[in-house]
């Protein structure tokens, strides 16, 4: 086989797949900070080891990336003073004549070029051109930078990176789903901070990547469940005119929850970030059914009917319109839901909590709402026994 021209050096080249949702960040994220490398490098060190002991983690990297050679001009500042010099202005000529300057500008028409003026190229790519440049002082003589200053070479990061004040590395890796999660690695890890504080106490370790968009979304998710949870209290209150029925109609939202929980089960999914979205927007459409059931029964008491028949012709009445109205909206979710025409993995999650969230729940409703309608109205009338017992006891005395 006769040997291909081209030779490529790659020692590694790595293929990232973008996430369609929360969390896009990176499996496992760690940020060691301090106020030294000295101190962070060694804790960097230890956390990189204990995940190449994890299996199921690869592409353990840190970002501790050192930049280029560089030459550093070291100026010594008793010696710039004599000849007239200042950092300031030694910095000036050396950057004028390796970057160059604008001198001046000239305006055709319309358009103005700027002049810049700077080395030839030729001489910016030697290195004898640096030790071999005079600077100007005030007085107009020439300083040769040698004189005044010292080159070394160097190699500095190419990224400084800082957080709350404080010098940082991140270390990240990915994980292999099929061998792990990124929750257990970093379960483990967890677990490992109380022995890294004590060997490095000047170190403070930040989980990101997965780990914080994870904590930021949930609780991001449970303020908009809380907020939609007292948005919908309220407007049963207004609307019912008391708290009991207004609090028996949202015990079916954990109805619904219950359902979906039970649906990933059977599909063997996970409950995802976007799977509880579904069920901060179920919340909303499952208590419509239990506020049929106690509009109906309200209105057949305002007509003289008795409590339990009221609750028995609301069961029977209204059943086949909640079915009904059920049914629809799931049939409408299902293609949605099992990618029928098409499929979008980041809406698939809600349509599937939505669609048979909607359809158990529904049903568990049906079946549970009018006992509690029944329970609540023993209560009241427990209530309004012992109201009366006390108004009879104060009487007496």
């Amino acid at each position: 086989m006769d040997k291909s021209p081209y030779t490529f050096n790659l020692p590694r080249v790595t293929f990232e797949q973008l996430n369609q949702g929360p969390p896009v960040g990176k499996p496992i994220s760690l940020s060691v900070r301090s106020e030294e490398y000295v101190d962070i490098l060694p804790a960097v060190k230890i956390l990189k080891e204990t995940l190449a002991t994890i299996a199921g983690v690869t592409d353990i990297q840190d970002s501790y990336l050192l930049g280029k050679q560089e030459l550093v001009v070291k100026v010594n500042g008793a010696e710039a003073a004599a000849a007239g010099l200042s950092v300031a202005s030694i910095g000036i000529s050396v950057r004028a004549a390796f970057e160059g300057i604008e001198a001046t500008s000239i305006r055709e028409l319309d358009e103005e070029v700027q002049v810049r003026v700077s080395l030839p190229r030729s001489a910016r790519e030697q290195e004898s051109t640096l030790r071999e440049l005079k600077i100007p002082n005030p007085q107009g003589q020439l300083i040769p930078l040698m004189s005044v200053a010292k080159i070394e070479r160097g190699q500095n990061l190419s990224v400084y990176e800082h957080e709350m004040n404080r010098r940082e590395v991140k270390v990240t890796a990915g994980v292999d789903v099929n061998t792990t999660s990124a929750l257990a690695v970093n379960s483990k890890l967890k677990q490992l901070l109380p022995e890294l504080s004590k060997g490095f106490p000047k170190v403070q370790v930040a989980f990101g990547g997965e780990d914080q968009d994870t904590s930021e979304s949930m609780a991001s998710l449970g303020r908009a469940f809380g907020i939609a949870f007292l948005a919908i209290f309220l407007i049963l209150v207004f609307t019912f005119g008391n708290l009991l029925q207004p609090l028996l109609v949202v015990t079916t939202i954990p109805l619904g929850i219950t359902s979906v929980i039970f649906a990933f089960f059977v599909h063997g999914r996970p409950l995802s970030f976007m799977g509880m979205m579904g069920i901060v927007a179920l919340a909303g459409v499952i208590v419509n059914n239990a506020i049929i059931l106690v509009d109906f029964v309200n209105q057949a008491r305002s007509e003289g009917t008795d409590k339990l028949q009221s609750i028995l012709d609301a069961a029977h009445k209204r059943l086949r319109p909640i079915l009904l109205t059920t049914l629809t909206t799931v049939v409408g979710l299902m293609p949605t839901a099992y990618g029928i025409g098409g499929t979008d993995p980041f809406v698939v999650p809600i349509a599937l909590a939505l669609g048979w969230g909607l359809l158990f729940g529904s049903v568990l409703s049906t079946l549970v709402f009018p006992a509690g309608i029944a329970i609540l109205d023993d209560i009241e009338a427990l209530q309004k026994r012992l109201g009366e017992r006390v108004a009879s006891y104060r009487a007496t005395r």
